[in-house]
């Protein structure tokens, strides 16, 4: 029977786990430990086929215990427990069966995922350790300061500092600063060794850069480094190219498909697999053309090739001779067009489009490409995927889940300025006009609060506690206190732009109460309309608070009657804002409250 290895020094935990995995005694067997060193200890005793492991614990942490197993035991398939949400962080990392809870942990979720992990170790063979990014992440989120010694075959090639979670320096070999950690962090099959703390004297930053953009840039320099290096006497070089063309045409890299697919098509002209790809990748019409019909000699009855030449015969007169492709189904566009002529679907955004969203678009083909994105997405961090997959859902009308890849991509981009910058931010205004009349279409029972609860605290959010504790000097704590969850985003989408700002959410009126004892805010967003506590009872209680009754408050309702507005002004609301608002009309307000400097 397989053994699962739970490590956590929380002993009330432990003993729930134990008595509500009981039932699961004949799929696995459980072990505890109470930290890394006994982890470790048990792991040479015993052979076991998952880990899960807490982050926080005295002797050895779960940090230092992860950077063990990854160089000891990299087969091994590891979930962790976490105090913080790190969105993404999954789908970042190698290891396919990999999982993070945020703690406190469903114990049936938690059964769920240890048996699908020991199924994907039994179906492959191996299971899916932490990699050295997915380390880095994890490090990130817990504000370490540390040192990662990076090893190769035992030879130590370069090392990593982090300071309060954020990558200062790094050498490998005699490259240092941003291109060495951009190389080391595209490497595989690397051990390392979690060092608590930076040596002394300290190293000098080299590095500015934000994490996630350092991951994206290793990312794509590991993927142009495989298309060029595919061994010549692969047995299975054929499949090897059609896999990489595939891969890269999924993720929008039309370009650099086109190299590994030609190369194949070298070695065997007549790969049908491969004339597919290619003609969903050229730039060429006359090209992509003359592929078609090569296509349609060689294979007359294949349906798929069939659907892919009446798309070709649809836009051909819509197109000159250099073309572009529909993100989301593929067909021949023209380089100016704003709409796909086989999906239907809206591929840029502009006020006048946005009256037109989720008109006809062919909702199966919008389904396909979402999962075919959400597949790209576990293998790679990729900005225009992630436009993308929030245009999908923008034509299909889902806009809470279009404003969760939106803030992942203005994450991911940081500072930096991109071509989908400014399409953003005319999403988030269309959103934020529209916002009231969206919201119970969209998301019915959100508007009252029905679903609050469960739709505001979603993993892909970041944790609250971590955003405070990364505050730095100058940032204002703002405390946004909304029911719906679309609207949450769009002012945290705002306020996060502005790069003046930390946001801390809250759902209901509970949570809020919860939130202004934990935060200290130094300005509050506070909806009138809120399940168990509205927003002029908070409001009368954060007045009566020492600690609190200075903290400026923006009332926010979708009504704007006069007596509620005198209401407002009554309660020592220090403002009042009507929904829908404009983004930049509720950044002002917020900046007559929080002034820079």
């Amino acid at each position: 029977m397989p053994k699962v290895l739970i490590v956590d020094d929380d002993l009330s935990l432990q003993q729930l786990l134990k008595f509500t995995l009981q039932k699961f005694k004949n799929s696995f067997e459980i072990v505890f430990a109470g930290n890394g060193v006994e982890a470790v200890e048990l792991l040479k005793k015993q052979s076991f086929q998952l880990l899960v492991t807490d982050i926080k614990m005295p002797e050895m942490d779960g940090l230092a215990l992860l950077s063990h197993v990854s160089s000891h035991y990299p087969a091994l398939p590891c979930i962790v427990l976490t105090s913080y949400n790190i969105p993404g962080l999954e789908q970042n990392l190698a290891g396919a069966v990999l999982k993070f809870y945020k703690k406190p942990v469903n114990p049936e979720e938690l059964a769920e995922s240890i048996i699908h992990g020991l199924k994907q170790k039994e179906k492959n063979g191996a299971g899916g350790g932490v990699s050295l990014t997915g380390l880095i992440q994890i490090i990130e989120a817990e504000q370490k300061t540390c040192e990662l010694v990076v090893s190769r075959q035992v030879k130590e090639i370069g090392r990593l500092y982090l300071l309060e979670g954020e990558l200062i320096h790094a050498v490998y070999g005699k490259v240092t600063g941003k291109q060495a950690a951009v190389e080391l962090m595209g490497l595989e099959n690397v051990q390392t060794s979690y060092n608590p703390g930076l040596p002394e004297p300290a190293p000098t930053r080299t590095i500015h850069d934000g994490l996630q953009g350092l991951i994206l840039e290793a990312m794509r320099l590991k993927d142009e480094k495989q298309t060029t290096t595919v061994a010549d006497d692969s047995p299975h070089l054929e499949q090897e190219l059609l896999e990489q063309g595939i891969q890269l045409c999924e993720g929008l890299h039309f370009t650099k498909a086109q190299k590994p697919l030609i190369a194949l098509l070298r070695r065997n002209k007549n790969n049908v697999d491969a004339l597919k790809w290619l003609a969903r990748c050229m730039n060429s019409k006359k090209k992509t053309k003359i592929i078609l019909q090569k296509l349609y000699r060689l294979a007359p009855n294949d349906s798929e090739i069939a659907v892919d030449i009446r798309k070709f015969h649809i836009a051909e007169g819509l197109c000159k001779e250099r073309i572009i492709h529909c993100p989301f189904c593929y067909t021949m566009l023209s380089p100016a067009a704003v709409r796909c002529s086989h999906c239907r679907s809206y591929v840029v955004m502009s006020e006048e489009i946005s009256r037109q969203l989720g008109k006809n678009s062919n909702r199966r083909e919008l389904d396909k490409a979402i999962k075919r994105f959400e597949s790209v997405l576990v293998r790679e961090l990729n900005i225009p995927v992630l436009f993308y997959i929030g245009m999908a859902y923008m034509n299909l009308n889902d806009y809470n889940s279009a404003l969760t890849y939106f803030e992942q991509l203005q994450e991911c981009v940081g500072s930096a300025k991109n071509i989908y910058t400014a399409t953003v931010q005319r999403i988030l205004t269309y959103i934020a006009t529209r916002q009231d009349a969206m919201v119970e279409a969209v998301l019915p029972g959100t508007a009252t609060g029905q679903d609050a609860d469960a739709a505001g605290k979603t993993g892909d959010e970041v944790s609250e506690k971590a955003s405070a504790e990364k505050m730095l000097p100058g940032l204002k704590k703002v405390l946004v206190v909304e029911d719906s969850p679309t609207t949450r985003k769009v002012i945290k989408m705002t306020l996060l732009e502005a790069k003046k700002y930390i946001v801390i959410e809250a759902g209901d009126g509970m949570e809020a109460l919860n939130k202004l004892n934990d935060e200290q805010p130094d300005l509050v967003l506070l909806d009138v309309m809120l399940p168990s506590l509205d927003g002029y009872g908070i409001l009368s209680l954060l007045k009566k608070n020492e600690n609190l009754k200075k903290v400026p408050v923006i009332m926010l309702t979708s009504k704007d009657r006069f007596r509620d507005k005198l209401r407002g002004r009554f309660s020592a609301a220090s403002a009042y804002l009507t929904k829908p608002f404009e983004p930049k009309k509720l950044l002002d307000e917020v900046e007559k409250y929080l002034p820079a400097g």
